[in-house]
Formats: structure tokens, C-alpha cells, sequence
């Protein structure tokens, strides 16, 4: 029996990047605590094996899924309710490893502490344990095991989702990491336009930049429902043209009048933004500039430049038009 439809594989599909992506951050903290002798700390030394314990968790509920595909319409919705919320937290992990501008020290008591304050004070080795919990409860559900409590998958799903709603969390990851792996796929003929677009949004700004060496489409656009912005990255043209390179949400600190900052006819400077990554070439760090890592927007337009700007920060009315509108 096949899937029924490829949103199942998708999800099936999302299981085993994230349990590719844990492997990679429990390996990044194991450096970072050989690198501080911090052998003895008990959160670090926590967090490193609930996200350990999560890849398998993951890679089993993957395998299982093949077995019991009747079954797999059941997890479906749960699943994706957990993937974009688990695969921020791992990306989360690493912007806060590859921050540069901290000690290895630093580093991670920022990480620790950061996290756990937007999740409202759930600890980070707890945010994995209640994502592991949830996990498992989807293999017993997926394999009719007696230990399934519906009543313990209701109480972490709860969990989970004020965590995502705290985080302003769009299922976006999800769709523009699938995207990207499609079209990189060599097995992939063509996408559609519709496939790259989410019927959710509205977009509000595109124009061509230079970003890290490569010509990139950049775009704004807005959800419908929450009018939460957001910031992605595409490649230009080529076979590869309009496939996703990164996406970043703007938060609260685009009200700020120093968040963005015009240092050129072309460049745009934003000085706090959180990048998540969809392509193993780009570099974000060699957009990034100062003693703050603020990352640099190079347009190929001045014209571009300009009309980014204004669209966070509009220009006031002069008296023509305050005269116009009865002012």
C-alpha cells in the first residue's frame, strides 16, 4: 500500500530531516562542553542526550510508519504540529553555537537562558523531554501499543502549541525545507509556481540582492491571519530559480528605530535577525558584520534599497499630502 498523498510522505520525510539535523546539534554541544570542560554540567550534559534520545525517537516513528501504514493518517496532524516547533528549536541551538560574537562560555549561557525564557520558563532539557514524550506518544499510537494515554498526547500537544504560539511559529519551516529538498531532488522534473507559494501569505516586497556571492530573490510577505512578516530568500534563476535559500520572521524588534539602518545607496543593515537556512552552500556568516553580527542586505537597486526601507519605515507625509487628507 502506497501513502495517499505527498503531504504524508512530506511529514514521514520531515521525521528523518530532523533527526538528521539533532544528530548534528548533540554533536555541536558536545564539542562546546569538551571546549569548557563542562563535563559535570547537568542542563548541558541534559540536553545533549534528550536530543540524542529524540533522533531515535524520530528515526523509529519513520521506520514504524512503513510498517503500519494504515495507520499513519492518525499521526499525521500531530506530527505537524511538533516538526516546525522541534526544527526551530534545533536551528535555535545552532544560530546560538555559531554566534561568534560570544565565548564558548557565553555562548552557551545565552542559548540556555534565551530559550528558556520564551518558553516561559520550561527549562531547555525539559522542551526536549516534553518533545520526546509527544513522540512516543505518536509510536503507540502508530503501533496500537496499550501504553497509548490520549489524555498525556492532549496535555504535551497543549504544551507544545503555546510554545509554538510564544514563538510566532508559521509551519513555513516546513514547507520551504520540503521545497527545497524537492527541488533538489534529481529525481524532481519540474515544480510549479503554486508549489513555492503559500495560499496563507500575501507578498509585499521582491527585489534582486547579492547574497553571499549568489543572486538571490528577496521578498516580503505577510500572514493573513496573524499579519506576522517575514523575510525570504530564493534563488534568482537558473534550474534551480524561485527554490528557497533561507527565511528569517520579523519580531517585535522591527519597531525599533535602529532595527534597520540604510549604510549605502545599496545596503540595508538589520541589527537583530534569525536566520533559518535551506541550502548546505549558503554562509550566512559572510552577510553578517560587526561586533553585533548585524546582517547586511546588498541590493543590486538603489531603487530596491530605497523602497525596503520605507516599507518598515514609512516616510512621514509631507504638507501637500497632510493638506490632501483634511489635515
Amino acid at each position: 500500500m502506497e501513502l495517499a498523498t505527498p503531504v504524508d510522505a512530506h511529514l514521514l520525510r520531515g521525521c528523518c530531516v530532523e533527526a538528521e539535523r539533532s544528530d548534528a546539534v548533540w554533536f555541536q554541544l558536545e564539542g562546546l562542553r569538551a571546549a569548557l570542560n563542562e563535563a559535570s554540567d547537568p542542563h548541558l550534559t541534559a540536553v545533549i542526550e534528550e536530543i540524542r534520545t529524540g533522533s531515535r525517537a524520530l528515526r523509529e516513528l519513520a521506520d514504524l510508519s512503513q510498517v503500519h501504514q494504515d495507520r499513519v493518517p492518525l499521526i499525521l496532524n500531530p506530527l505537524n504540529i511538533i516538526l516546525p516547533c522541534l526544527s526551530r528549536s534545533l536551528r535555535d541551538i545552532t544560530a546560538h553555537y555559531e554566534d561568534r560574537t560570544r565565548s564558548k562560555v557565553n555562548r552557551w549561557r545565552n542559548m540556555y537562558h534565551t530559550l528558556t525564557r520564551e518558553a516561559d520558563g520550561l527549562s531547555l532539557p525539559g522542551r526536549f523531554m516534553a518533545y520526546n514524550q509527544y513522540l512516543g506518544c505518536l509510536r503507540d499510537l502508530l503501533v496500537r501499543s496499550p501504553n497509548f494515554d490520549l489524555n498525556i498526547l492532549e496535555k504535551l500537544r497543549r504544551q507544545i502549541l503555546r510554545l509554538r504560539e510564544a514563538r510566532g511559529i508559521q509551519l513555513v519551516l516546513m514547507h520551504s525545507t520540503f521545497v527545497s529538498l524537492k527541488a533538489r531532488n534529481k529525481l524532481t522534473v519540474q515544480l510549479g509556481p503554486e508549489e513555492y507559494a503559500l495560499r496563507e501569505e500575501q507578498k509585499h516586497f521582491q527585489a534582486r540582492i547579492l547574497d553571499d556571492g549568489f543572486k538571490h530573490s528577496l521578498i516580503v510577505y505577510e500572514d493573513r491571519a496573524s499579519k506576522g512578516l517575514r523575510l525570504h530568500a530564493a534563488v534568482w534563476d537558473g534550474e534551480l530559480r524561485q527554490c528557497p535559500v533561507w527565511t528569517a520572521f520579523v519580531t517585535h524588534q522591527s519597531s525599533s528605530p535602529t532595527w534597520l539602518r540604510r549604510i549605502s545607496r545599496h545596503r540595508v543593515r538589520l541589527a537583530d535577525i534569525q536566520l533559518y537556512v535551506f541550502c548546505r552552500q549558503y554562509r550566512q556568516q559572510n552577510q553578517r558584520r560587526g561586533r553585533v553580527g548585524a546582517f547586511e542586505i546588498n541590493f543590486i537597486s538603489d531603487e530596491a534599497a530605497r523602497r525596503f526601507e520605507e516599507f518598515f519605515y514609512p516616510p512621514a507625509a509631507g504638507p501637500a499630502v497632510m493638506a490632501a487628507n483634511g489635515v
